[in-house]
């Protein structure tokens, strides 16, 4: 269980990892996020904050995992400076993802829910995948649905291949205030120690 903000150079969940939050944000800073197997992140919201994720290096979700499933994706907000993020499995996660330059793969009947934003070059949707996403601005990415995957949501990207039995589906239920959050500049770990230059 995590109960305030901090520093934590590695996060391996394999069964279940609770975070508190209040009225606050809860920010956690961390190199190396892992959630695997059938690992689980849940969020305890009891007020009016969300939980703020920096990680820095590594994301990894696999198997059955998940993070804040079933949860409000505007509870969640992940800035990411390594260079890939892979959702694949049946993993889930539900929150805005805020990566500097990674290239994102979704695919077997994994799933992200909510805002992506990247500056990588190549985002693929396949198998039976799901992005259900309000934004998904790359504007410098190739994005390429396949096989069943699903793209639901508005696409600002470079390019798209659109194969097979895939779809990519309008939704035009967006909150402009999401573009608030796109100039995101340098990242602190909120005690005035900055680790990412955006």
């Amino acid at each position: 269980r995590i109960t305030e903000n901090g520093y934590y150079p590695n996060i391996d969940v394999h069964s279940e990892l609770t975070i508190d939050i209040d009225n606050s944000d809860r920010i956690i800073r961390t190199d190396s996020l892992r959630v695997l197997e059938s690992g689980k992140i849940k969020l305890n919201r009891t007020g009016s904050g969300k939980l703020v994720l920096y990680v820095a290096d590594t994301f990894e979700l696999t198997g059955g995992s998940t993070i804040n499933y079933g949860g409000d994706y505007n509870s969640l907000v992940m800035y990411f400076g390594g260079n890939a993020i892979k959702v694949d499995g049946n993993t889930k996660f539900v929150g805005a993802v805020f990566a500097l330059k990674s290239n994102i793969n979704i695919n077997g009947s994994g799933g992200i829910t909510g805002h992506i934003v990247t500056g990588g070059n190549q985002i693929e949707v396949t198998g039976d995948a799901l992005a259900h996403v309000r934004v998904l601005y790359a504007p410098e990415a190739s994005l390429l649905v396949s096989g069943s995957g699903k793209v639901r949501g508005i696409a600002v990207v470079k390019d798209i291949s659109v194969l097979g039995n895939c779809r990519i589906i309008l939704d035009e239920s967006l909150n402009l205030d999401f573009f608030n959050q796109l100039d995101w500049g340098t990242a602190t770990d909120g005690s005035g120690g900055t680790w990412l230059q955006g």
